[in-house]
């Protein structure tokens, strides 16, 4: 094995990581957009249903909001 076989190798692995850190952004990126969705129609459902006071209204979009944050971190 020369040196140029090692460089290839590195290359491949360097993009093989790349194109993994990619659908592991894209996979996030979707799950986010799909939640916040789920969570607005929920709120709505929620509002229209129950009619929830103003301060459970507001935990819930932080708890959406924190799921948010922690898909964005683990990207």
């Amino acid at each position: 094995m020369d040196s140029t076989d090692l460089r290839t190798a590195f290359q491949f692995i360097a993009f093989s990581f790349t194109v993994f850190r990619f659908i592991a952004f894209s996979l996030t990126t979707f799950c986010s957009i799909a939640f916040c969705f789920i969570a607005s129609r929920l709120t709505v459902i929620r509002l229209t249903a129950f009619r929830f006071s103003a301060f459970r209204l507001t935990s819930f979009r932080l708890t959406a909001f924190r799921f948010i944050a922690i898909f964005i971190f683990l990207s």
